[in-house]
């Protein structure tokens, strides 16, 4: 009967040594992978984001084990042709950035509404204008080209929302020879006829088709 306790108390421990050292060890934190593009969306009806923005970002230690509670930020700085929503949640409009935490399994979930500053050929932002940080505080893990729907929803006069206005806008960029990187919807790296067919696409099947309520508004 001793043995055996004496067996079950061992088993135990060495049970409780596997358990903790297959715990994260966090940081350091491994950037696990994210988007090359990014697409700023609007919402599919009033409240719900369009899901076809929705990303994802997994953050781990040196063994691979996922890093749980991690803040995750996505900064908008250097996206100058764009706006985004001040109503999303983990958002800093000041900041121009939003942020979530890793779940479980290491892994933060985004979709990023706002909308585009573009009538048709203003200034665009370059490629990679969105800056991924991990951790507190934040290290850089990569970056990612913002491409963006809603072309002109935050411009003065434009219409929140996607809609012909906007597939207006993409040929305008198209036309002028340039890549503009908030119009690549197919994300090919090129600007063209197939970025306007994609636009049209969602606008056909009503995504996006509402716009934010409220803007970040510089």
């Amino acid at each position: 009967m001793i043995q055996n306790l004496a067996k079950t108390a061992f088993l135990l421990t060495c049970g409780l040594s596997l358990a903790v050292t297959a715990l994260a060890q966090c940081p350091p934190y491994y950037y696990g992978g994210g988007p090359v593009f990014i697409s700023v969306v609007g919402y599919t009806s009033p409240g719900v984001p369009d899901p076809l923005g929705t990303f994802t970002v997994s953050v781990s230690d040196g063994s691979g084990l996922p890093c749980s509670s991690v803040p995750v930020e996505v900064d908008f700085q250097g996206c100058t042709d764009m706006e985004l929503d001040a109503t999303q949640p983990g958002v800093e409009c000041g900041a121009k950035k939003v942020t979530a935490l890793t779940d479980a399994v290491g892994v933060a979930t985004f979709t990023i509404t706002g909308s585009g500053r573009n009538r048709g050929g203003a200034p665009s932002a370059l490629p990679r204008c969105v800056v991924i940080r991990v951790g507190a505080p934040p290290i850089l893990a990569s970056q990612a080209t913002a491409v963006v729907f809603d072309q002109d929803g935050a411009s003065v006069g434009g219409t929140p929302g996607v809609g012909l206005a906007d597939a207006r806008a993409v040929m305008i960029d198209y036309g002028l020879g340039f890549y503009f990187p908030r119009s690549d919807m197919n994300q090919d790296g090129e600007t063209g006829l197939g970025d306007y067919r994609a636009l049209c696409l969602v606008y056909g099947v009503g995504s996006s088709h509402f716009g934010p309520p409220g803007y970040c508004v510089d």
